[in-house]
């Protein structure tokens, strides 16, 4: 067995990792949020603005990929039926919000 002169990591990388993906989720979260209010102050700003269903729609979308990924930071702490249920909820509603906004958008 080959000599290892390493220095130990303060914590183990699985803990680092997982700690990172829990600081990537609250931050892409936060983004998912903001884009959708973007949107509405857009939907405001020009009234007459002929597609507004798709700046709905779009944000709706997008408000829901920002919920799962606050539903995976709750997911990091808690492993129980109640969070895989509401964690497959989201993910069914979003997944029908998006394939009817990519359907519309065809229309």
């Amino acid at each position: 067995m080959e000599f290892c002169n390493c220095i130990e990591p303060p914590w183990p990388a699985d803990e680092l990792l997982m700690k990172y993906q829990y600081i990537s989720d609250f931050i892409i979260a936060l983004a998912y949020f903001a884009i959708p209010l973007e949107l509405m102050y857009l939907i405001k700003k020009y009234a007459v603005f002929p597609y507004r269903w798709v700046l709905v729609r779009f944000g709706a979308v997008i408000a829901l990929c920002g919920a799962i990924h606050l539903i995976d930071l709750w997911r990091f702490s808690l492993h129980t039926r109640n969070v895989a249920l509401v964690m497959t909820a989201a993910k069914i509603l979003t997944a029908v919000v998006s394939w009817a906004t990519a359907v519309m958008l065809l229309m």
